[in-house]
């Protein structure tokens, strides 16, 4: 079993909507799974505190936790 060691930060950024809507106007439409994706991969490296990490700091960025 691999040794416990020190803390792990975590930053993890998604965005489904594009703020600028001259994207639109390129082409590129608004994304599905960008925010859930953050989440879900915060949530997987959570989980390691104590397994492979003594303590696991996470920062997650996502619309809705932007304001």
């Amino acid at each position: 079993m691999p040794k416990i060691s020190g803390t792990l930060y975590v930053l993890s950024v998604g965005i489904n909507t594009y703020a600028n809507p001259e994207m639109g106007r390129q082409g590129m439409t608004d994304l599905d799974y960008a925010e859930k994706d953050a989440t879900d991969m915060a949530a997987l490296w959570a989980g390691q505190q104590g397994k492979l990490f003594e303590k696991v700091e996470v920062t997650v960025l996502t619309r809705g936790r932007l304001g």
